[in-house]
């Protein structure tokens, strides 16, 4: 919520971005109880993709480099040309 708060401070001044923030808490809250569900902080949310076939790109960069970084938590992009292409975090999957 911090994060969704200050991207929307310097847009919409304080006063707004409070309301805001609070209109989203109220929204969670509200779908967590006409749903029944509980509220899990944490859980990443990942969404499945078909990954590209990018085997040169990831030779480039070395698996063991590749590995290390995943296991530090890192979160690795593929960009090409400036745009990115993939994006692979810690628990393996293309998010």
């Amino acid at each position: 919520m911090n994060d969704y708060f200050n991207g929307l401070l310097p847009r919409k001044g304080y006063k707004k971005a409070i309301v805001a923030v609070a209109r989203k808490i109220l929204r969670i809250v509200w779908y967590l109880l006409i749903n029944n569900e509980i509220f899990e902080d944490g859980i990443p949310r990942v969404k499945t993709v078909k990954i590209p076939n990018f085997p040169e790109k990831i030779e480039r960069v070395g698996f063991t480099k590749i590995i290390q970084l995943l296991s530090r938590g890192a979160e690795i992009i593929v960009q090409e040309e400036g745009k990115e292409i993939m994006r692979i975090n810690s628990s393996c999957q293309p998010t």
